[in-house]
């Protein structure tokens, strides 16, 4: 793996220089897909066969929205914890990566949380539903067969790329509207379930409910954030 170099540009900052959260994840993957769809749209597919980059694009596109779908259930933690609560059923976000159970998990507590959130999950469903009936664990566009030896996407055939663009770009802006009301309830309400200090709502923040990792390295800045944003 390549370290720093010249140009400084073109150094990316990552792990601890820089402290990426799970949405950046996502929006680098959905990031990725746009330009290579946008690529071989350009070129009508000619040295950038469709057939091929079909797989690398749907499995950004897929990823993406997994990693947007994950950065709500923590960010629902944060403002069920802002609420007083810390309530929400445990689940273990590293080591799931079916979109059914993420998606189902998102449908039946957002709503007890906050009931604006029933309109965005209604407008995303279509997608979510869509995507994860294809592809519902994130192996579907990595590999042609399964663990059973049983061929891919024997019942799709086709995908056409400029309107796998267009719904792909609808589902982004479904998804940055969610983004936008999970941040907006982070500083809505009022950190009920906070301790008096700083150092007490680290140790009572219910970390180890949620596994490891990514986890809690998004949970801890979600937190430094809304540390920062309210007053002690």
């Amino acid at each position: 793996m390549s370290r720093g170099a010249e140009p400084s540009w073109a150094n990316a900052c990552v792990g601890d220089n820089g402290s990426p959260q799970v949405i950046d994840y996502a929006n680098g993957f959905a990031a990725a897909a746009n330009v290579l769809v946008d690529q071989v749209i350009l070129v009508r597919g000619v040295k950038l066969p469709v057939d091929e980059f079909i797989y690398p694009v749907c499995f950004n596109m897929r990823h993406a929205v997994e990693l947007h779908l994950k950065a709500t259930i923590d960010k629902l933690g944060v403002i069920d914890f802002l609420k007083g609560k810390s309530d929400l059923p445990e689940i273990k976000l590293a080591s799931t990566h079916d979109l059914g159970i993420v998606w189902g998990y998102i449908t039946e507590n957002a709503p007890r949380i906050d009931k604006r959130y029933k309109p965005r999950l209604k407008a995303l469903a279509e997608y979510v539903t869509d995507i994860a009936a294809i592809d519902s664990t994130g192996q579907v566009f990595r590999y042609p067969f399964d663990t059973e030896n049983k061929k891919h996407l024997v019942n799709v055939a086709i995908i056409n790329m400029i309107v796998l663009k267009k719904r792909f770009n609808k589902l982004e802006g479904l998804l940055s509207d969610l983004n936008y009301l999970n941040e907006e309830l982070m500083a809505e309400y009022p950190c009920t379930g906070c301790p008096a200090s700083w150092d007490a709502a680290v140790w009572s923040f219910p970390l180890q409910r949620w596994g490891s990792g990514l986890e809690k390295l998004v949970w801890c800045c979600n937190l430094w954030w809304m540390h920062s944003r309210t007053p002690y």
